[in-house]
């Protein structure tokens, strides 16, 4: 049996690369290690360092985006880890 010891990255599917990389590195302080220029057909593509694993972000405009009434709860998320004193210190630097 295979017995998986960690996560090494996660994929993730966005609408628009600059906004997304203006949250998680201008936001969340994540490292960009690497992006891509648009492709032939739109399709670009970034690195992005969370401690020792990695997020892979793709982007193309024509993906579409799901509204939150049609996904069901618990599907299609990961999970951070954060640093902060309290949950009120957490939302505000969020905001």
């Amino acid at each position: 049996m295979l017995r998986p010891k960690a996560l090494d990255h996660v994929g993730l599917t966005v609408t628009d690369m600059d906004r997304s990389l203006g949250f998680y590195c201008g936001v969340l302080g994540l490292e960009l290690l690497r992006r891509s220029a648009k492709d032939a057909v739109g399709l670009a593509s970034a690195v992005l360092k969370v401690g020792d694993q990695e997020i892979n972000v793709f982007s193309d405009p024509a993906f579409a985006s799901v509204r939150c009434d049609d996904n069901p709860g618990g599907i299609d998320h990961f999970c951070l880890e954060v640093e902060s004193a309290t949950i009120d210190d957490l939302v505000g630097a969020l905001r």
